[in-house]
């Protein structure tokens, strides 16, 4: 791959990260809801969004591409461990107010385990629905 080629990759990622970062720093619906559903709120959007709008525009610089790069592994790390933690944070305190969890009902009120099948799952020939 020549080098023209691998800057215009690095160009349009970093235009997608600015995209990103923009809507975040907005106050997209998308975006809110996102953040409100883990229980992150504003303060959290508002600095990936930042974060990643920085790391857009140092994208779009060749020099740059490496602190970009940096930046955005940045954001990406920092969001997977925010999310596990909140996550995993509602099902250890037992305040099962995810989807999942509601539905299958894994953890009981008490703390101990319990599992239901959904009302919408049916066996037929040995194979879950």
């Amino acid at each position: 791959m020549n080098t023209i080629a691998i800057y215009a990759v690095q160009a349009s990622m970093g235009l997608l990260a600015v995209a990103a970062g923009t809507a975040k720093l907005l106050g997209a619906d998308i975006m809110v809801d996102a953040f409100d559903l883990l229980g992150l709120g504003a303060p959290v959007r508002l600095t990936a969004g930042t974060v990643e709008m920085i790391g857009g525009l140092c994208l779009l610089l060749p020099r740059a591409g490496a602190i970009g790069a940096l930046l955005l592994a940045a954001v990406v790390a920092g969001t997977i461990g925010l999310t596990i933690g909140q996550i995993a944070g509602k099902v250890m305190l037992n305040d099962a107010s995810l989807g999942v969890v509601q539905t299958h009902q894994a953890v009981g009120r008490t703390g101990e385990f319990k599992f239901q099948q959904p009302a919408a799952v049916t066996y037929r020939s040995g194979i879950d629905i």
